[in-house]
């Protein structure tokens, strides 16, 4: 083989390396609009609560970058919980009969795709490799009832068999695949409710899922966000009708973030159990993707008490709240595969035709 044509064969090589496929990290850019308004039916003033003019908070992070705007009000940042906080309104406390209050707040929000560990089973962690410092993430409370027996036990029995950390989630996940069913609820329910009749929405079967994991020694937390999507819209009216609930572009979502050693903190949506594999639970889930956006994280604030005495405060004082929300996607780069092979095809026979006459020319 002439020099030429071993020139030629390494450069062809070079060419098919270059053909690996090169992802494009996925981003994304939208604006989110909340419009608020009340309006006072009742015969008497109505004093609005933290609750009634609590606003979502957006954490920024590596993965996602949100300013907001709140038009024509004051307003200041409140700490709920260790990664929950809310921009409260404070420009105006009470609501006069017959009269009513709008409040606006846009989010410029920035996204990209979350890097997803390798989930390798042989490898998984056990109970004693939690660090000491995600304990207080199996703490009981109102909202995770960690302590409460009846959980307890069923969780104990579901996974007793199972030596990981992992192991004993996707034997949890399995049960909930098993029993719990997927039903809309106007407000969300305690665990210890849910356990006896497993019927429930996203966050109502996170929350059981959670306290099932805290109740045997798991790192569990609740996290919800937006699900970003042009194709969502629709409209609730709930709460005896004192809630009109519009939105387009984008739902609400909840699920679990569990600590799965060694892996770290993993989300476990329960809303892809019935139809996926329990590692699917994990790795399929919305929130690697880019139009998932993350607002809060719950490690023990009581948010079920607030959504409950919200509605009793609107209906006992006749206050009637619409609700609107729209989410725009200003640009979108979907992950693509570039195949860079496809750049240098055209030239190859041309290449290939010159090297070789070349090298015959010479021989």
């Amino acid at each position: 083989m002439s020099q030429k044509v071993r020139i030629f064969t390494l450069s062809l090589i070079i060419v098919l390396n270059l053909s690996i496929n090169t992802v494009v990290n996925a981003k994304a850019n939208y604006n989110y609009t909340i419009r608020w308004n009340y309006t006072n039916r009742g015969q008497e003033k109505y004093n609005f609560t933290e609750v009634d003019l609590g606003l979502p908070y957006f954490n920024n992070n590596s993965y996602q970058e949100i300013v907001f705007s709140v038009r024509g009000s004051s307003f200041k940042v409140i700490a709920l919980d260790d990664g929950f906080s809310k921009i409260l309104i404070n420009s105006h406390t009470s609501l006069k009969s017959a009269k009513s209050y709008q409040v606006n707040i846009t989010y410029h929000i920035k996204t990209s795709e979350k890097e997803m560990v390798e989930i390798e089973p042989k490898s998984a962690g056990e109970i004693h490799d939690i660090p000491n410092e995600y304990i207080k993430h199996i703490k009981s409370c109102d909202v995770f009832p960690a302590n409460n027996m009846e959980i307890k036990d069923i969780a104990q029995e579901i996974t007793e068999d199972e030596v990981t950390v992992l192991s004993k989630v996707f034997s949890l996940i399995d049960w909930f695949k098993e029993y719990s069913i997927y039903k809309y609820s106007e407000l969300p329910r305690y665990p210890n409710i849910t356990i006896r009749d497993p019927r429930g929405d996203c966050d109502d079967l996170a929350l059981l899922f959670i306290t099932m994991c805290r109740s045997i020694g798991i790192p569990a937390i609740l996290q919800t966000g937006l699900i970003i999507n042009q194709n969502l819209q629709g409209e609730d009216i709930v709460w005896e009708g004192h809630l009109n609930y519009t939105y387009e572009g984008l739902s609400w979502h909840a699920w679990a973030m569990v600590y799965i050693p060694p892996y770290g903190w993993l989300p476990v949506d329960l809303t892809l159990s019935k139809s996926l594999t329990p590692i699917d639970a994990i790795i399929e889930a919305p929130y690697w993707r880019p139009n998932m956006v993350v607002a809060w994280n719950i490690t023990e604030y009581d948010y079920v008490k607030d959504e409950i005495n919200h509605k009793e405060n609107l209906i006992s004082n006749n206050i009637f709240l619409e609700s609107s929300n729209i989410c725009t996607a200003k640009e979108y780069n979907e992950i693509k595969q570039i195949n860079r092979l496809y750049y240098f095809i055209p030239f190859i026979p041309l290449l290939l035709y010159y090297v070789i006459k070349k090298s015959v020319d010479h021989s």
